[in-house]
């Protein structure tokens, strides 16, 4: 991805992406760091400033099933194939996608001829069906065997057996009646956008994820967020409301 000033080529550092989350190529000016894990981590952690406004790049030598985010000097850029429809929610989900997952990183290619280096990067993602069957069981504890099986859960619980390799992680976001609690808990929360059940489950008050557990048929129960939070210390459980009353402070 090339961005020209002044008749001067610009190397953009950026990832090509399938659009169905299957792979991810991330390339990058080998001559600005010789450290391909630091040129990674860096990449990802500049992710954290978007904030929905990119320089759109239309090209007849993209793939129809790929996208290319792009970041350079505080500017976000994405590319795609002319004529390809993308919008900023698209966006959106793949970058939280990218900030959410665990990656092993593969040696890649350099190109001599250009001074650009390609890695190769591979998800592992044992760490993220640990996450998802915590919240899908919590789900199940709230909402009653016969709520879970229903057929919209089909792909999570796949996800979980690992019959599917990957799952969506949602980009859509809603306000979180957690966000400050300053104590180290555990807690498993679900909420209803656009009529998916999205599920945020976290560690230590730290470490989150959040999945996109499908399309349901009562998203209007979810439209306040219900769930469920842990004092791992204590071994004790409370739900939201519970939790409130015990901690009036974390409102």
């Amino acid at each position: 991805m090339y961005q020209i000033i002044d008749s001067a080529p610009i190397i953009i550092p950026f990832v090509r992406v399938k659009r169905d989350l299957s792979n991810i190529e991330y390339c990058q000016n080998h001559m600005e760091l010789p450290d391909k894990n630091s040129l990674f981590s860096d990449f990802i952690s500049s992710l954290k400033t978007f904030d929905g406004k990119y320089v759109d790049k239309g090209s007849k030598y993209i793939e129809n099933d790929e996208i290319l985010i792009g970041y350079k000097d505080k500017k976000f850029f994405v590319g795609h194939l002319i004529d390809t429809d993308v919008d900023k929610n698209e966006i959106k989900g793949i970058i939280d996608f990218l900030q959410n997952n665990n990656y092993q990183i593969e040696d890649g290619e350099q190109n001599t001829d250009q001074p650009e280096i390609e890695i190769k990067i591979e998800f592992n993602n044992e760490y993220d069906r640990v996450y998802a069957k915590i919240g899908f069981n919590c789900l199940a504890y709230i909402m009653g065997d016969e709520y879970v099986k229903n057929d919209c859960f089909n792909q999570i619980r796949k996800y979980i057996l690992g019959e599917e390799k990957y799952i969506a992680k949602t980009g859509l976001t809603s306000d979180n009646p957690l966000s400050g609690i300053k104590y180290k808990f555990h807690y498993c929360l679900f909420y209803s956008i656009k009529g998916h059940l999205c599920a945020m489950i976290c560690f230590y008050n730290e470490w989150t994820i959040k999945f996109d557990f499908g399309e349901i048929p009562n998203p209007e129960y979810f439209r306040n967020p219900i769930g469920m939070v842990c004092d791992y210390q204590k071994g004790e459980e409370y739900d939201l409301i519970e939790f409130f009353d015990k901690y009036p402070s974390s409102i």
